[in-house]
């Protein structure tokens, strides 16, 4: 991955897909605990390379909006402040992921409970 952002090229993550073996942190989203993968902003920071979202909102009729926002310039975060960083970095992704849900909630596609409700 470092390789490719050195040539100049784009490395896409999922910021809201978690699998058993990734790390995560619990985040509020929609009013309840859930919890987001730290991959890609770990990976970011490590590689100190800027965060741009992409929201593909399907508008019906074969139409979408296509949205790129800048989440964040390249940072490096001192080793021991990294997962203070870290987690607020990730609630801030699921803060926007939330709102763009609210503009097009019938855009926003899980075939799994991101809620935790074994607690």
């Amino acid at each position: 991955m470092k390789e490719c952002l050195e040539r100049g090229g784009i490395v896409g993550a999922m910021g809201d897909r978690v699998t058993p073996q990734d790390q995560a942190v619990a985040c509020s989203f929609f009013g309840s605990e859930a919890r987001f993968p730290t991959g890609p902003i770990r990976m970011a920071h490590v590689v100190q390379a800027p965060v741009v979202l992409f929201f593909g909102l399907y508008r019906g009729g074969n139409r979408y909006d296509v949205r790129l926002e800048s989440f964040g310039d390249e940072t490096c975060v001192p080793h021991d402040r990294r997962d203070i960083d870290l987690t607020q970095e990730v609630q801030r992704f699921a803060g926007r992921l939330e709102e763009v849900c609210r503009l097009a909630p019938d855009n926003w596609f899980n075939f799994y409970d991101v809620w935790d409700r074994s607690n």
